[in-house]
């Protein structure tokens, strides 16, 4: 997720939007798993907010996108 984030602020190689969406795919893939109500309440609290977190990355790319070109203008 470091790595991810570092990249899309990179002047270098930004990761592509189709990249982005994968990824987004895999961590609520995962999260899923930590959803369901038989899970402990501390695991499921930070499952919900990387899973949101996911959710709303590939509609903020965008954003990096347009800061990245404003810096290079």
């Amino acid at each position: 997720m470091q790595a991810l984030c570092a990249a899309l602020v990179s002047m270098d190689a930004p990761p592509s939007i189709q990249e982005v969406k994968g990824f987004a795919e895999r961590v609520r893939l995962t999260t899923n798993l930590f959803l369901d109500d038989d899970v402990p309440d501390s695991l499921r609290s930070l499952a919900t907010q990387l899973d949101q977190w996911a959710e709303a990355l590939p509609s903020v790319t965008m954003v990096f996108d347009g800061l990245r070109q404003r810096h290079i203008a």
